[in-house]
């Protein structure tokens, strides 16, 4: 897999840049407070690896306790986004997806304290039932800075698995356009924030009693 970090980001006729802009999505409240199952109770952060691979890229691996259609779900709904995929520090604050090949995706988090925002934009590449492929840019603004790219456009393969113990196992690579952009996210809070939102998506898809 390849980055494409020069070719054009192709359009979806369904789905425009301006679209993408001014839609968002109001943020649910989280699931009510529910038993979780005593076998999984505890467990969500356990499993979680973000591992450097070869010069450019990083995988990132999660075990789910839910079925590979509710979890690869989950990573396509709008409405599951913006449950899971927020953190502490960042809440998120704009969800907007066109799940088709070509479509365009846009996500905004920003921090409460500070202001700041970071946001991922790109586009689906392949959607298939054990794998999603896409392309994605970092944005972040920081005070008065307007907002700044980061790290290129990366090339982020995503797979899930059945796992026969029960559960899906989720193996994300992300490859990154060189060397520099790459170890640059190893420096950085990526991995404490990725295992922050897989640890809500557990809790979110978590068997319940």
């Amino acid at each position: 897999m390849t980055s494409h970090e020069d070719d054009e980001e192709p359009t979806n006729p369904n789905m425009d840049v301006a679209q993408v802009t001014d839609q968002s999505l109001t943020i649910p409240a989280p699931p009510p407070d529910a038993a979780l199952h005593p076998s999984i109770a505890g467990s969500f952060a356990d499993d979680f690896a973000f591992t450097p691979e070869g010069e450019r890229a990083i995988v990132v691996q999660k075990h789910i306790q839910a079925d590979r259609a509710h979890v690869r779900d989950a990573f396509l709904d709008a409405e599951k986004l913006c449950q899971w995929m927020t953190t502490e520090r960042y809440p998120i604050q704009e969800c907007v997806v066109d799940p088709v090949p070509g479509g365009l995706f846009r996500y905004v988090w920003k921090s409460p304290e500070t202001g700041d925002e970071v946001t991922i934009h790109g586009l689906f590449v392949e959607l298939n039932e054990d794998r999603i492929v896409h392309q994605e840019n970092l944005d972040t603004e920081t005070g008065d800075e307007p907002h700044q790219e980061t790290h290129g456009r990366l090339a982020v393969s995503t797979t899930f698995a059945a796992d026969p113990r029960g559960g899906t196992d989720i193996r994300m690579h992300l490859e990154y356009p060189t060397p520099e952009s790459r170890d640059a996210v190893l420096e950085s809070p990526m991995e404490r924030g990725m295992r922050e939102t897989f640890t809500n998506l557990a809790e979110l898809l978590a068997p319940r009693v």
